[in-house]
């Protein structure tokens, strides 16, 4: 019957959620395997990539990639504390680099 009891439960049937599933998705090994001058740019969702492999990969000057613009994090909250914060090859916004004014209006339009 859909939207009640599920095996004599009620409630939504137990699945791991799309976000266990991509945590950590890109981290050490990934980044290793970078070209190099790469940039890496996520806009996906928070926690893919693993923020701490990643600052970690921006400190080493010899590790191929070359900076990162990041616009969703594994924990965002009004006490943002990123590991990527204050890196000068680093970019961050706070989710909402689609809302420029053209972005919008394009939006708008379409």
């Amino acid at each position: 019957m859909p939207g009640g009891p599920v095996h004599g439960r009620t409630g939504a049937p137990r699945t791991p959620s799309a976000h266990q599933h991509t945590r950590g998705l890109i981290g050490r090994a990934e980044l290793g395997l970078m070209r190099p001058g790469a940039i890496l740019l996520n806009t996906a969702r928070g926690g893919i990539v693993d923020e701490h492999a990643l600052a970690d990969a921006l400190r080493d000057p010899a590790h191929p990639l070359a900076a990162a613009a990041v616009d969703t994090f594994e924990h965002e909250h009004a006490a943002f504390a990123s590991p990527l914060l204050g890196f000068p090859n680093a970019l961050l916004t706070p989710h909402v680099a689609g809302m420029t004014r053209t972005a919008m209006a394009t939006a708008a339009l379409r």
